[in-house]
This record gives C-alpha cells, sequence and structure tokens, in this order.
C-alpha cells in the first residue's frame, strides 16, 4: 500500500507541474520596436490632418529596428528621450551600417511618389 501511495504522490506532482511556456506564444500590446517608433512620431508630432505621414514615419522606424535588429539599449534609449532634439545621445548605440539604413529608409520612404 505504502507504494501505491508514492506513486499517487508523484502522479500528482508530476502532473502539478507548470509545462514550459509555449515559444510561439507572443505576449499582447505592442512590441518594442513599435513601443519606441510610436513614441519618436509622437514627438515629431506629425500633423494630425496627414496621418498617413506619421503611419510612414513609424513603419519604416519599426523596419529598420526589426530588420537590423537594434539593441535593446538603443530602443530604450530612443524610447526615453523626452525631445527629438536630443536623439543624438541615441544615435552612438547603433551600428554605422543601421544608421545608415535608417536615414536611407526614411529618405526612400518619402521619395516614393516623386517624379
Amino acid at each position: 500500500m505504502t507504494r501505491m501511495r508514492w506513486c499517487f504522490v508523484l502522479v500528482i506532482a508530476a502532473c502539478s507541474r507548470k509545462p514550459p511556456p509555449d515559444p510561439a506564444y507572443i505576449p499582447a500590446g505592442p512590441k518594442p520596436c513599435e513601443q519606441m517608433a510610436d513614441h519618436l512620431v509622437k514627438l515629431m508630432n506629425p500633423d494630425p490632418e496627414i496621418r498617413e505621414t506619421g503611419d510612414k514615419i513609424a513603419r519604416v522606424l519599426i523596419d529598420t529596428c526589426v530588420n537590423d535588429k537594434w539593441t535593446v539599449d538603443a530602443q530604450k534609449c530612443f524610447l526615453n528621450l523626452a525631445k527629438l532634439e536630443d536623439s543624438d545621445r541615441c544615435s552612438p548605440l547603433l551600428t554605422p551600417d543601421q544608421r545608415d539604413h535608417a536615414d536611407k529608409a526614411m529618405a526612400g520612404a518619402f521619395d516614393e511618389g516623386k517624379p
């Protein structure tokens, strides 16, 4: 009978463990690059009448942040800016290639409709 109790205890203990988190699970809410981009767009104060401009800027920032794998430190630095004019202090946290690609992507996004 004692052996049966131990088996029962082991089964209960094994079943009560929390399973490991599903690696495919993505928590709700904006991702870090999205938060950073939204914050920078708000600091830029784009004309609310021209919402597409702010959306375009945010999309470029998100794409370059994600695709160029900006560091968490760089993302946090930009996210914590109080004024856009202070962004120079965050730029060194990006590699020269990341900065160059972000500049080119931003310029390209606004040159699309030009002849």
